[in-house]
């Protein structure tokens, strides 16, 4: 089985399962989380906009 991302070969059980490898899971949890903050800065601009 291959990496969805990169296409290297999964050598873990827990990495085929996920089916990314363990580079590529850290960089798409840190492109979810920093995709969540801009979400957040997002509202709260909004937020502060309708007051």
């Amino acid at each position: 089985m291959e990496c969805a991302k990169c296409g290297r070969e999964l050598k873990d059980e827990k990495s085929r399962q996920r089916g990314y490898g363990p580079v590529c899971w850290k960089k798409i949890q840190k492109a979810k989380e920093e995709q969540q903050h801009e979400s957040t800065e997002d509202e709260i601009r909004f937020e502060k906009g309708r007051n």
